[in-house]
């Protein structure tokens, strides 16, 4: 698997932005990510030219954090279900994606608040 390289950070997911599911389809989350070499910096996205600290993402009620940080390959993004589960699966094609991993349901992803 390949990992994000973009300033010489391997990013990670962490955290995402809490949506309402759709009834029909999967939609995309937006991801916080962090350099896995530099714990405390957090970033929107693959965006590293503007770090995040961890005070900024408590204050904020919507994002909700993950249960482990994960490595996150070039190809792939977050994913929420109609059924309220978050994936990281291929970023055009999450549902036929053989290699598509459930994270979990939005349910046990706990907010910073």
């Amino acid at each position: 698997m390949v990992q994000s390289q973009i300033n010489n950070f391997t990013l990670q997911i962490t955290h995402f932005i809490v949506r309402n599911p759709m009834t029909d389809r999967w939609i995309p989350l937006v991801a916080v990510s962090r350099a896995k070499e530099a714990k405390t910096l957090y970033f929107i996205g693959r965006e590293t030219f503007r770090p995040l600290f961890i005070d900024y993402l408590r204050a904020r009620e919507e994002i909700r954090i993950l249960p482990m940080a994960y490595d996150w390959p070039e190809e792939k993004c977050l994913w929420l279900t109609p059924e309220d589960e978050v994936f990281l699966a291929n970023e055009l094609y999450p549902m036929n994606d053989p290699d598509r991993v459930k994270i979990a349901n939005v349910s046990e992803c706990a907010s910073l608040k």
